[in-house]
């Protein structure tokens, strides 16, 4: 622990913290309330990073718009936008468009940077990447299972709809802390 508080500045998926929690917090707290507590702990951390550290997480970044969308779409609308169990992956889906535009266009995200006068000392890309190409995977493995076998066992319903992805941004953690090692 007193390893990523020393790092904290290297260790830039430190910012899917937020999303991990959250995903993990909607198996135990009703939804709506769990994807609020998660939008309002990943805007405190933004915020610190923003006016303490001077910095923006990418990945913050992410998950806060990510949580954010899904929380007001299901505060505002119910479940007509984000249907019952249809959270994660469509978090998931949220969190692979961004970081497929992180990858595929970075300058944008620089030039997004230099207009609100932010500068961002660290990479991304790695993280991206492997965000990338694991939810691209899932996403399509999930429609391709789901099309074959409309009627699944709620053991490998959960496995594939909810573990999946926690476990991709866990790896891209472990990636992080270890690389830095």
């Amino acid at each position: 622990m007193s390893n990523i508080l020393k790092y904290k500045d290297k260790i830039v998926s430190i910012g899917l913290l937020p999303i991990i929690i959250t995903l993990i917090g909607l198996h135990f707290f009703p939804n709506t309330e769990m994807l609020g507590f998660g939008f309002g702990m990943s805007v405190l951390m933004l915020l610190y990073n923003l006016f303490k550290l001077k910095d923006i997480n990418f990945f913050l970044l992410l998950g806060t718009f990510g949580i954010g969308i899904c929380f007001f779409l299901r505060l505002f609308f119910g479940y007509k936008y984000v249907p019952l169990n249809t959270i994660t992956p469509t978090l998931e889906f949220i969190m692979l468009s961004y970081a497929f535009l992180y990858v595929s266009a970075p300058e944008m995200y620089s030039e997004i940077l230099d207009m609100l006068k932010i500068r961002s000392r660290t990479s991304y890309s790695l993280e991206a990447k492997i965000i990338v190409i694991f939810s691209s995977i899932h996403l399509i493995s999930l429609g391709y299972i789901r099309y074959l076998y409309p009627v699944w066992a709620p053991e490998w319903k959960f496995f594939l709809i909810n573990i999946i992805p926690v476990s991709i941004y866990i790896i891209c953690f472990i990636i992080n802390v270890l690389g830095i090692r």
